[in-house]
């Protein structure tokens, strides 16, 4: 998952059209590619929840994809530890937990539970 995955998925329902070899493209780059057929929602999958206030959240979670949600949320929130800790551990997700390994349900539950100013 990234901040481009969660976009699209919040917004629109994707389809895998056609997998595209690296060898089509010249130069070659060393991935294969994939052709995606969007369906845009009438609206964004999580309605009650505040769009801002969403990706403000997913931002600052995938702002550090290194580092563990504690510490890159509570750095680019400017929140304490204590505070972004108890929030993840009320929407049941492991504080060493990275960005990309969450779901769209895992990042509507951070809104409910992560107290932003």
């Amino acid at each position: 998952m990234s901040l481009l995955g969660l976009s699209v998925q919040t917004f629109s329902q994707a389809w895998l059209v056609a997998h595209v070899p690296a060898g089509s493209f010249v130069p070659q780059p060393e991935v294969d590619s994939a052709v995606l057929q969007l369906k845009v929602r009438p609206e964004p999958l999580f309605p009650e929840i505040s769009m801002e206030r969403y990706f403000a959240i997913a931002a600052a979670g995938f702002g550090q994809k290194r580092k563990g949600l504690l510490n890159s949320l509570s750095s680019n929130l400017h929140l304490s530890k204590p505070v972004v800790q108890e929030a993840l551990r009320a929407a049941g997700i492991e504080p060493l937990t990275r960005a990309q390994q969450l779901g769209l349900e895992d990042w509507a539950r951070l809104c409910d539970t992560l107290p932003l100013a």
